[in-house]
C-alpha cells in the first residue's frame, strides 16, 4: 500500500479532528500532523496527534508500508515498542546495580 504521492506538515487545526492512528480527539486550536497523498485507493488526508507522531515512521517501516487495520496494528506496534523500552530500562537498572 505504498504512496505514489505523500506530504506531511504540522498544522494548527481549525476544527476538531480524530487522530487517524489512535482515534483520540484533536481539538480545534491544537497542533497536529496533517498527512495527505495518493495511494492505490486514491487520495487521502489524515491527522495524527502529537503523541502518535513520533512513532509514525517506525510504524510504517514495521508494517512494510501496508496495513489493513491501521488503528489495530498501530496499537500493537505501540505495545511492542513500549515493552522493548521497559526491557531496556530494566536491563539498564540491573547493569547499574551490578556495578
Amino acid at each position: 500500500m505504498g504512496c505514489d504521492v505523500y506530504e506531511a506538515r504540522r498544522v494548527r487545526c481549525r476544527r476538531p479532528h480524530r487522530c487517524y492512528y489512535c482515534e483520540e480527539p484533536i481539538a480545534a486550536g491544537e497542533e497536529a500532523l496533517l498527512e495527505h497523498g495518493i495511494d492505490e485507493e486514491g487520495p487521502f488526508s489524515r491527522h495524527a496527534c502529537r503523541e502518535c507522531e513520533p512513532f509514525l515512521e517506525g510504524f510504517w517501516d514495521w508494517c512494510g508500508c501496508e496495513s489493513g487495520d491501521v488503528q489495530g496494528e498501530f496499537a500493537l506496534y505501540l505495545n511492542i515498542v513500549r515493552a522493548e523500552a521497559r526491557e531496556c530500562a530494566e536491563m539498564t537498572m540491573a547493569m547499574e546495580e551490578g556495578r
